[in-house]
């Protein structure tokens, strides 16, 4: 059989997860598992009597931080995950065996591209045997799936008691809080240990929508919806979301996720799209830049690296007061991938 082409897709796969126990026989038995374990694959072509793969899960395989939030959001699981590798004795069992390359943004891990890698394999190949995993991976990829909670809009409150919550002294008002996940039932927030002043002014929710105006804000343009970005923080007024530098195709797949696409998007320019594009490199590409001034912000300086399950989770600057707003100068648009289709309402709390 001839090899597979390098840098090319994987083909579309099912996936699952399971753990590995001791069998009656002496060695491991597969364990069924729904929100961790070892990520297993198999050609949906192949139908289901093909073998199933484990994935190499050496750190030269690239099996990341990116793929395991790809693989955890093609299993259903919105908020991404974790990465989990188990050191394997004796023979391996059969996989994929190549260098993954993954951004991010891919909606499954048949998106990511696949490739040999010099000094390790000349080239990728599912169900690949021991014999030509021996010496070359040592360990398995595994996830561990950010569960639904995880993944709900947390609401926050102020608590009514005890004194002082919920009382202003001076300048400032005391407040415990509680919270709600997915809109059940308020309980305290715990102050562990990282639950600083960062903490405190990044707490109130943000809610995303797309704005209707100017055009070509809020219309298709083939597989892509355009969208000026607008923010609400703690669901306060709407006002526009920044594109200060730092503002690249990272945040633009997250905000594009959070508005219910989840394959995510990227910064919209008329002209040419680059991660890190400077705002003056946005006016040179005919891009939608706005004057300066002419859009008050609640949301600036949005940083995210790809990975985060919505805008909540990014470094951002967040106006909680309509005083506090800051003229842009220039806003937010994005691109965002519709995939089959696109949703009804454009907004999103995250």
């Amino acid at each position: 059989m001839s090899p597979p082409p390098p840098g090319v897709v994987l083909p579309p796969v099912d996936l699952t997860f399971v753990g590995l126990a001791p069998s009656a026989s002496g060695g491991p038995t597969t364990v069924p598992s729904v929100a961790s374990g070892f990520v297993r694959i198999r050609p949906m072509a192949a139908g289901s009597d093909a073998p199933w793969n484990f994935v190499c899960g050496d750190p030269w395989a690239g099996f990341d931080a990116a793929a395991a939030n790809i693989v955890c959001r093609q299993a259903g699981f919105s908020a991404g995950g974790d990465i989990v590798r188990t050191w394997i004795s004796g023979a391996m069992p059969p996989m994929l065996l190549g260098k993954l390359t993954c951004t991010g943004s891919e909606a499954s891990l048949n998106q990511c591209a696949v490739s040999g890698l010099a000094g390790k394999v000349d080239y990728w190949q599912l169900n690949a045997p021991a014999t030509a995993s021996a010496g070359v991976c040592t360990t398995l990829a595994g996830v561990r799936c950010r569960d639904a909670a995880q993944s709900k809009t947390v609401n926050l409150r102020v608590a009514t008691a005890p004194p002082p919550s919920n009382q202003t002294a001076g300048s400032t008002v005391i407040a415990r809080l509680e919270a709600s996940i997915g809109n059940g039932t308020y309980g305290a927030v715990c102050r562990d240990k990282g639950f600083d002043n960062s903490s405190a002014t990044v707490s109130k929710t943000v809610n995303l929508r797309v704005a209707t105006a100017p055009p070509p804000s809020n219309q298709t343009a083939g597989s892509t919806v355009i969208a000026r970005l607008e923010a609400s923080i703690g669901n306060g007024t709407y006002g526009a979301v920044c594109r200060d530098k730092g503002f690249d195709n990272s945040s633009a797949t997250v905000v594009c996720r959070s508005l219910g696409f989840p394959a995510g998007g990227s910064v919209y320019l008329e002209g040419k799209v680059n991660a890190g594009d400077t705002l003056n490199d946005a006016a040179a590409a005919g891009g939608p830049v706005d004057a300066q001034g002419s859009y008050l912000g609640t949301l600036a300086t949005l940083r995210c690296s790809g990975s985060e399950g919505g805008v909540q989770g990014c470094a951002a600057w967040r106006s909680t007061r309509t005083a506090d707003v800051v003229p842009c100068r220039a806003a937010a648009w994005v691109a965002c991938k519709t995939g089959a289709s696109a949703p009804a309402a454009l907004t999103s709390s995250h």
